[in-house]
Order: structure tokens, then sequence, then C-alpha cells
């Protein structure tokens, strides 16, 4: 005689979603993958640097980011910071699918003269200066999202670069080695082509969830992350590694894990492990408690090779192993 409530666990902090929301677009930072609310801003879509007095000139842009939006698809609302001056507008989409169209369709874009810089505000940082849940925070987004970014580079500095202390920086990665010359590490000019030329290579091959290219110094190695799954960042490395670039063949991989390990593009789909609404990447290693028999040592050489020769045996039924 009890109606029942079903949702979908989707944070640390027992966070609950209904379930037609429940399909989250995520960030995927040092292994860990962050829930995504549905809300998108745009940098770039109003000037940066001026506020908007006329009340008409404000109702015809937000009009205008209305329209747009719509053609994604279904909206919830929007919103323009009026006096923010910091170039930015937010849109909050009824349907999660919508979210990651929105920027693929939207990113880089032109519009009245000004690039848009699109990305998705994830759940964490919608919480951000809160007590209050991620249902509170969005259902009252409009109020809670100027309490949730301090500074306009909470948002655009991508909290794998603002928080990188914090296990935060944006995956899947896939690194590029040999693809940097000395030239690129003395002429800041030149280095600022080289990325954008890498770039837009990489963009051939996925959607990049930052136009912001990491350079690691040690290595000299660029990392670059794309939206989705380890399967699009494998995919895209599989189709540059081994390219010849300057008379350079470049090595490409991914990046699995916090610690900067990286496997070849035929080893990256990787299982996953969530815990507590945050998922792990996983090696592709397994064990097996009780396969043996506990508090044994296994003493005769015979009996030992037995025990292994049956353990391969029965991996291999599985699958290859290495």
């Amino acid at each position: 005689g009890q109606t029942i409530s079903a949702k979908v666990l989707i944070d640390q902090k027992g966070s609950t979603t209904k379930p037609n929301e429940a399909k989250l677009p995520q960030l995927s930072v040092a292994g860990v993958i962050y829930a995504m609310s549905p809300i998108v801003y745009l940098h770039g879509f109003i000037e940066e640097g001026e506020a908007i007095d006329d009340d008409d000139e404000y109702e015809e842009i937000v009009s205008d980011l209305q329209d747009m939006a719509e053609k994604v698809g279904p909206i919830h609302s929007t919103l323009i910071p009026r006096h923010a001056k910091n170039g930015l507008a937010f849109v909050r989409f009824r349907n999660m699918e919508d979210v990651n169209a929105a920027k693929d369709c939207w990113d880089g874009m032109v519009i009245g003269g000004l690039k848009v810089k699109v990305g998705v505000i994830t759940q964490r940082l919608l919480q951000k200066g809160s007590n209050e849940g991620y249902d509170y925070c969005l259902n009252n987004w409009i109020e809670t999202i100027q309490r949730a970014v301090e500074s306009i580079d909470d948002i655009l500095g991508d909290e794998a670069t603002t928080e990188a202390s914090d296990n935060m920086t944006t995956c899947p990665v896939v690194v590029l080695s040999n693809i940097l010359t000395e030239d690129d590490f003395e002429d800041e000019g030149c280095m600022e082509e080289s990325l954008e030329d890498i770039r837009m290579l990489a963009s051939q091959f996925g959607s990049l969830s930052s136009e912001k290219l990491h350079v690691d110094s040690t290595s000299q190695a660029v990392h670059l992350s794309y939206f989705g799954d380890s399967n699009v960042a494998a995919s895209a490395a599989a189709q540059m590694d081994n390219m010849v670039i300057g008379g350079q063949t470049i090595s490409a991989k991914v990046l699995i894990d916090q610690k900067g390990s990286t496997t070849k593009p035929n080893e990256a789909k990787l299982p996953q492990l969530s815990v507590a609404g945050v998922i792990y990447a996983m090696s592709p290693i397994v064990y097996l408690h009780g396969f043996i028999e506990e508090g044994e040592a296994i003493d005769d050489d015979d009996e030992y090779e037995e025990i292994v020769s049956d353990l391969q045996d029965m991996a291999e039924n599985v699958g290859p192993i290495h």
C-alpha cells in the first residue's frame, strides 16, 4: 500500500537523481569520474567586460540564447548574469543527452565576432560553497551558481588545472610524445602555434573536453583530453600513434591512472570500479582469493607448477593472458 521511490546514487555525498535524469555526462579526472549537471556554460556569448544596462537589449540576448538552446533540445531555464561582466551565459537542459550535444555544436562557434567556449558545470562545482545536497543546488541553480564559483577562473580554469592537487586532471587523456621540438620550448610563439596545430589534429578524432593542452615539462609530452569514455581516447590514440609529423614519428598512448602510467591504444578498454558514485579506472589484473588453500605454503615444486598450470588454463578459457 506504499508508493516507493527509486533513485540513482550519483555522488559521494549521497545525492540522488530520478531515473530519467540518471544518464549523466561525466568528467573523468585523474582516473576519477565526476558526475556532471545538466547546466552548460558559454563564455563569449556576450562581450566580456560589459554590463547589459538596456532592458530591451538584455531581453533580446536572452531570447537569442533560448532560441539557440531549444534547437539542441528542451531547456529548463537560462541565465545571463546581467552585471557580472565576465562574458558568461548558462543553459540548463531538461535531458542530459542534450548536454554533450550542445557542447559539440557550440564550442568554437563565432557569435557576433566572438569565439564561444562551451563547457559543462560539474555537480562538484555546483555544490561548491554550499552545505546543501546536489538536488537542492540544482533546483535553485540560478541562486547557487554564483556562490558555487568564486571567480571566473573556477569555471574557465577547468577544475582539472585549478584543483590538480585534489585529484583533478581531465581524462580520458591521450599522451603525445615526440611531437614537440626544441624550437617549441625556446620560442613561446612557436609553442603556441604547435599546440594549436596539435589541437586541430586531435579534434579530428573526437571532441576535446578542453581547448587548453597540457605540456609535461619533464617528458616534453603533450596531454589532451576527450569527452566520452576510455574507448574514445583509445580510438584517437590508435589513429595518431606512429604518425609522422614534421619528420618525427610520434607516439600516442592513453593515460590510465593518477601516477602517469600509460597504455597502448589497443589496451585502453579498461573496466571500471564504481564506489559511492565515483568511478575508478582499473588495471587488467584480477585477483582470486581461495584458489589455493589459505594458510598453507606450497613447498613441492611439482605441485606448485601444476597449480600454476591449472590457473593459466582456466584463465585462457576466458581470454588471452599476459
